[in-house]
């Protein structure tokens, strides 16, 4: 909600696809007719993207490999937790054009060029890429 609050026309692009399919406010809204709503899953992704319900302090943990090895230049001993805050992440912009903005679009066939890597979005914990965190 916040997110729609701060961007007035993606509300009013969505409050038209939703009365769209639920109109006069549809007495009958079903689970099952909401799920086809992709714009929804956009809103949806982007507002995890930026604000993710992941702990933004403890972040995605993993331990290094038992021989070590080399982050950003630097070598880290094997057996150590190291961690990438989802934050940070998905403000990346190696992963991202336009971090920094709420842009459901990116997640739609509109602008997915604005996604780099589509496995670093986990907002949950679950699903990471081995290629955007290489050491799972």
């Amino acid at each position: 909600m916040f997110y729609l609050a701060l961007n007035p026309a993606v509300y009013k692009k969505l409050q038209s696809i939703l009365d769209s399919l639920f109109p006069n406010g549809d007495p009958d809204f079903v689970y099952s007719k909401s799920t086809s709503i992709t714009y929804l899953d956009a809103v949806i992704n982007e507002s995890m993207r930026l604000q993710p319900a992941v702990s933004s302090t403890g972040g995605l943990t993993r331990i290094t490999p038992t021989g070590g090895l080399m982050i950003a230049g630097v070598h880290v001993p094997g057996d150590v937790i190291v961690s990438v805050p989802p934050y940070t992440i998905n403000r990346d912009p190696r992963y991202f054009d336009k971090a920094e903005e709420f842009i459901p679009e990116r997640w739609t066939d509109e602008h997915p060029e604005l996604v780099r890597d589509r496995g670093v979005l986990v907002p949950f914990s679950i699903g990471i890429s081995h290629a955007a965190f290489p050491l799972v």
